[in-house]
């Protein structure tokens, strides 16, 4: 389950976007469309995680839907659990997601992201190194307010001018924007979703524990490529998936599966186009 990388290259790609570095999501996969949910959550500030599942991070909110019965993930092999888990997170119209990473050029990275299938996207994403920024994504159109810290990573040899004219504004561009490369794909759940599984993937699982009060069965997953992680999945109920840790300690809370998501635009009078922006850092 390549959940925690593509969203560590995702977020890199987006600080490193103006400096010309090519970057992609890794998945071209699309899943099947599923209704729009009615779009209302606002952004919170990021949160750190640690590599042990997070109960708090994963509780569900009050207002969540009641939770349907689900199959018996206990009599069936750890592939049919990853089938279920996955048919079924492809029937999801929103959720957040909470993710802390380290990466080499942006130090600790923990985004926290309200997503649904609508291409609504609301929150937030810090990077030690590089600093902080507000994400906005409402269809075909991107905005994000990068701190001053930010704005200079993102102006390179300008990025002094342009932290000092731009800090306190949105930059707003199309989704497919330079600005925003890799990162825009997980600002849809329908991107996010795709990259869920993988053909030769193994599942084993492992024991039923208790996370936030719910039962969770772990699956240990190594990818075609190597790499390992372990998922959390509800053992009653809808077989959702709570958390995911990687090997390298990259780990992905989810909760409020199909909370109706709010996304609350900008105000135009503190919009600057991304066009303006690099116009300005490439003077």
């Amino acid at each position: 389950m390549r959940l925690t990388t593509p969203l560590r290259v995702a977020v890199t790609c987006a600080v490193l976007a103006l400096g010309a570095t090519a970057c992609g999501s890794g998945k071209d996969a699309a899943k099947p469309a599923a209704a729009p949910a009615p779009v209302s959550a606002s952004a919170s500030a990021p949160t750190s995680a640690s590599s042990a599942p997070s109960a708090a991070a994963s509780a569900p909110a009050a207002s969540a839907p009641a939770a349907a019965a689900g199959p018996d993930l206990s009599k069936l092999t750890g592939d049919q659990v990853m089938k279920q888990m996955v048919d079924t997170m492809k029937m999801v119209n929103a959720l957040k997601i909470d993710m802390s990473a380290d990466g080499p050029d942006t130090g600790t990275v923990a985004i926290k992201l309200a997503v649904d299938t609508r291409g609504q996207c609301s929150g937030t994403a810090s990077f030690t190194e590089r600093g902080s920024a507000e994400i906005v994504r409402s269809g075909d159109t991107m905005w994000i307010k990068p701190d001053a810290a930010f704005l200079k990573s993102l102006g390179g040899p300008h990025g002094a001018a342009a932290s000092q004219q731009f800090v306190g504004h949105w930059l707003s561009g199309p989704k497919s924007d330079d600005v925003f490369s890799g990162l825009s794909d997980f600002c849809d759940l329908n991107q996010m979703t795709a990259a869920m599984a993988e053909d030769g993937d193994k599942y084993t699982k492992g024991a039923t524990t208790t996370l936030n009060g719910r039962p969770a069965l772990q699956l240990h997953v190594v990818s075609t490529d190597g790499s390992s992680s372990d998922l959390w999945i509800a053992a009653q109920g809808r077989p959702v998936v709570l958390q995911s840790v990687s090997s390298d300690q990259s780990k992905v809370t989810f909760s409020d599966i199909d909370v109706p998501l709010t996304v609350q635009l900008p105000d135009p009078a503190n919009v600057v186009t991304t066009e303006k922006f690099k116009a300005v850092i490439s003077a």
